[in-house]
């Protein structure tokens, strides 16, 4: 089982007609969770209409609490662009 946290922050609205650009890299990863960053922007602008942060856990064992990350899932995240790099 899985679960997720996400956090949406809303600057501003977006309108018909604007094109927009959706940046997503990895912003942390961790022993029992990953942090996945998604930034949306006014085409050809910094201007951001939104940005969230959606937190990966797995959940399992008997306390059904969070389980270290699988080395082939920590691999495949590792493998994905990264904030601020």
């Amino acid at each position: 089982m899985r679960s997720q946290i996400i956090n949406i922050n809303y600057h501003r609205a977006a309108t018909v007609g604007e094109e927009l650009v959706i940046e997503t890299a990895m912003r942390d990863i961790g022993t029992k969770s990953a942090i996945m960053r998604h930034v949306v922007k006014m085409k050809g602008t910094t201007s951001v209409i939104a940005d969230a942060d959606v937190t990966f856990v797995i959940v399992g064992g008997d306390a059904g609490g969070g389980v270290a990350l699988h080395e082939d899932l920590r691999g495949m995240f590792q493998n994905m662009p990264q904030w601020g790099l």
